[in-house]
């Protein structure tokens, strides 16, 4: 078989488009109670980033936690059991100086 030059590849894309369902009744009406729940990603699929980002917007504290899957069990606990009250984080306290001897 004879090989291409490395300077000629040739690479072809195929892009299959499959059609939206149009089925309406399916589908529940924007606005309801599960559609929350239904869109927010799997954390186990989420990055460490993203898993802290919603946590944080959920006022719930993880500066505690190191491993991905202890953060992801606290964002499992808490979207299932929200906070009454969104309160902001208390700041972080300023690291200690540096000591000099």
């Amino acid at each position: 078989r004879p090989r291409p030059s490395s300077s000629t590849h040739s690479f072809s894309t195929t892009v299959s488009r499959r059609a939206a369902p149009t089925d309406d009744a399916a589908s529940p009406p924007a606005g309801e109670a599960g559609d929350a729940k239904a869109e927010l990603p799997d954390p186990r699929k989420m990055r460490v980033k993203a898993i802290q980002a919603e946590l944080t917007q959920l006022g719930v504290r993880y500066d505690d936690l190191f491993e991905k899957e202890d953060l992801v069990q606290r964002l499992i606990e808490f979207r299932a059991n929200p906070p009454k009250r969104r309160a902001p984080l208390p700041p972080r306290p300023p690291p200690p100086p540096p000591t000099t001897t």
